[in-house]
């Protein structure tokens, strides 16, 4: 939130510009996650706490394992007066599954199916659910069940900005 404090309100976009390397000093950012990491002060942060083993160091965004996270497509370069319902609307989300290319551009625009089948998902790897952050700021856990891909009514947990 502090990142879209300092560039009217704008959140990251998911593709900063094609770099081979973008590890520190980080002076050509790849993608929405080394874009964040001055604000964040460690790419640590990038990786799930609850993560057994890593097979990525975390200091070259453009480098597979750089984060566990992803970005919700839709919010790329969205200035946040843009999303009618912050509140319910998914910002960033657990989603490493070990099959993505999850470097500092990784994003998603709905859960996968698969996702919301399998109990090793990301989705639910924390008791069930997962930890979704949102668009005005909060953090909050949540079972599959409860995510919509495309939002119904304003309450909904969605992906959908408008």
């Amino acid at each position: 939130m502090v990142y879209s404090q300092d560039w009217d309100e704008r959140l990251p976009l998911i593709s900063v510009k094609a770099v081979s390397s973008s590890g520190a000093p980080y002076l050509a950012p790849y993608g929405w996650a080394d874009t964040l990491q001055p604000y964040i002060k460690s790419t640590k942060r990038f990786q799930c706490p609850s993560e057994e083993s890593s097979t990525a160091d975390g200091t070259d965004g453009v480098q597979p394992g750089f984060t566990d996270y992803w970005f919700n497509t839709n919010l790329s370069g969205v200035n946040l007066d843009k999303v009618i319902h912050p509140a319910t609307t998914i910002w960033l989300g657990d989603g490493n599954d070990g099959a993505d290319l999850t470097d500092a551009r990784y994003n998603r625009n709905s859960l996968p199916l698969s996702w919301l089948q399998n109990s090793g998902s990301p989705a639910q790897r924390h008791l069930g659910g997962a930890n979704y952050a949102f668009a005005d700021g909060h953090v909050k856990f949540y079972r599959p069940a409860n995510i919509k891909n495309a939002r119904t009514k304003a309450s909904d947990i969605s992906f959908a900005v408008k």
